[in-house]
């Protein structure tokens, strides 16, 4: 039986996360700090080089992810204008994309 492969498909996210960042903090180092936390193509996590096809992304990795950058005391992720769900499941042979994230 052969093999069949083909391409995965990105399923658009309308992604957007809300920062409480520290007094102590620029916020407009934080935020770009943030936004390259989940997009940097080599680190990161919703990266489409690093989430994995068919999978599903936990809010609370968004979140993790966030709460690693220097200056987030918290961090609230939205999908769609309502809280995001616990988890997103892009279906079989696709994978998140949430390049057009905002982040506040």
């Amino acid at each position: 039986m052969p093999i069949v492969v083909t391409l995965a498909t990105a399923v658009p996210l309308d992604l957007s996360v809300s920062l409480e960042i520290s007094d102590t903090a620029d916020p407009a180092t934080v935020r770009p700090a943030a936004r390259a936390a989940l997009l940097d193509s080599a680190t990161g996590l919703l990266a489409p080089a690093n989430v994995a096809i068919g999978r599903p992304l936990f809010r609370s990795e968004i979140t993790a992810r966030l709460l690693g950058v220097s200056g987030v005391l918290g961090a609230t992720v939205m999908l769609g204008g309502a809280l995001a769900p616990v988890a997103f499941m892009p279906g079989e042979g696709a994978y998140p994309d949430a390049s057009t994230l905002q982040v506040s």
